[in-house]
C-alpha cells in the first residue's frame, strides 16, 4: 500500500532568522505540488519522515 505523500517547506537565513520558519506545508495532492515547486525553482529537498510528521 503507498504511503501519502507529505511536505514540508522551511525557509532560513542565517543572516537574519534565529530559527527555520514553515512556509507551507501539505499532504497528498498539496505535498505534491511544493515539492513540485521546490523542483521547478531548484530548491533541494531532503527526506526526513519523522521530521515532516512533526512538523504537520
Amino acid at each position: 500500500m503507498a504511503t501519502t505523500p507529505k511536505a514540508v517547506a522551511l525557509k532560513y537565513d542565517q543572516d537574519n532568522d534565529r530559527v527555520p520558519t514553515v512556509i507551507a506545508k501539505g499532504k497528498g495532492l498539496i505535498a505534491e505540488r511544493i515539492m513540485q515547486k521546490a523542483g521547478d525553482f531548484g530548491i533541494p529537498l531532503f527526506k526526513n519522515e519523522l521530521l515532516a510528521d512533526s512538523l504537520l
